[in-house]
């Protein structure tokens, strides 16, 4: 489908196919970095490991593959149309955010990272999957100028949040709909204007549309 138009639904492709014993082998390695590191550092490691195995690194983005079909549930709810690109800032190099937007939409998908080896690894991934529609920026959020008419979706982890928040509303034009992962204290902090579409113990996504007021608190 063509961007602007709404989600396909389609489910996710699985090219290569997944190897025999992959889940199981990813959850030990989860479990093993889980009980030796925070939380933030265990999650870059292992993206670190699974950019590097393409079968893998399928089973972690069909692992994740909920917190992305909130995104593109409330995108088509909303019904808001002839989007420029989607963004997602803080793409890691394992970027299972862009990996399932570039499923859904065929328009480009840009992902923003501060980490230049994050850009290589990632663009290698991208090439071993065949998925043409991404393009990978060794660039901060907040230093990104091109938000305009724009889906932007904003990392869990990403730093200067709030930063980044002010520079897609100082660029935007036309449609804009920003999506952003917030652990617990930072939403009830920063964002408490925005609508929540998913929230766990510890952390929700919110977004703010055309449909919200665009302010932070």
């Amino acid at each position: 489908m063509s961007m602007g138009g709404e989600p396909s639904g389609e489910e996710f492709v699985i090219s290569p196919p997944l190897r025999r014993g992959t889940p199981l082998i990813l959850k030990g390695i989860e479990r093993i970095l889980f009980a030796v590191l925070d939380e933030t550092r265990a999650v870059t490691v292992e993206e670190y490991m699974v950019s590097l195995f393409p079968s893998f690194a399928l089973q972690y983005c069909l692992r994740r593959k909920s917190v992305v079909s909130n995104e593109t549930r409330y995108l088509s709810d909303l019904k808001t149309k002839d989007f420029k690109k989607v963004v997602i800032v803080g793409g890691g190099p394992a970027p299972f955010t862009a990996l399932h937007w570039a499923n859904v939409y065929c328009g480009p998908v840009v992902v923003l990272d501060k980490s230049g080896l994050a850009k290589l690894l990632s663009e290698k991934l991208v090439k071993r999957l065949g998925i043409k529609n991404i393009e990978i920026l060794n660039v901060r959020g907040e230093d990104y100028k091109d938000y305009g008419n724009c889906i932007v979706s904003i990392s869990l982890y990403a730093e200067n949040k709030e930063m980044i928040v002010r520079r897609v509303l100082e660029n935007r034009e036309g449609n804009n709909v920003i999506f952003l992962r917030a652990f617990i204290d930072e939403a009830c902090k920063s964002f408490t204007k925005w609508k929540v579409i998913e929230q766990t113990s510890d952390f929700g996504t919110l977004v703010l549309g055309p449909l919200h007021s665009p302010a932070i608190k």
